[in-house]
């Protein structure tokens, strides 16, 4: 994830337009880092890794579309993809589609600093509402059952 937030925020201080994806849910696909975490660009720029690669060819066409929003996208791990990447099984993967500018500013330097944090945000259909991000100081105020879940790391 160092990798992915220097970039990142590279690609901030330079205006350039900057999408971060993550798993939120791969049940079936075998063990994962959940850490994983990649950095695109609308020019093909990667930055990071994500499932070994096994999606690289979609999430270049999810790079190139642009919005202001963060959102939850479906797609589907090939059984040639996953056995490339070496996962143990093909299937249907959620990931995170966040522009990096609609990220909480802090994220970033504290990603940098290897800051435990949290971030919290509300689900309309696909679309994430506004990332709300705790740290250590700050976690019980996001309510008991997330401190609990940060606190297990």
């Amino acid at each position: 994830m160092y990798s992915v937030a220097l970039a990142t925020s590279s690609c901030l201080r330079a205006r350039t337009r900057v999408a971060v994806v993550w798993v939120v849910d791969g049940h079936g696909l075998g063990l994962f880092d959940a850490a994983d975490a990649i950095a695109l660009t609308p020019g093909g720029g990667r930055f990071g890794s994500l499932l070994g690669g096994a999606l690289a060819g979609q999430l270049a066409d999810v790079a190139n579309r642009q919005t202001s929003t963060a959102r939850l996208i479906d797609l589907e791990v090939t059984p040639v993809d996953a056995a490339v990447a070496g996962l143990g099984h093909s299937g249907p993967i959620r990931v995170v589609v966040a522009p990096a500018a609609a990220l909480p500013e802090r994220l970033w330097p504290l990603l940098l600093e290897r800051q435990p944090m949290c971030l919290v945000s509300a689900l309309d259909g696909d679309t994430l509402g506004p990332a709300r991000l705790y740290t250590a100081d700050d976690i019980d105020a996001a309510g008991a059952a997330i401190a609990a879940r940060f606190r297990e790391g």
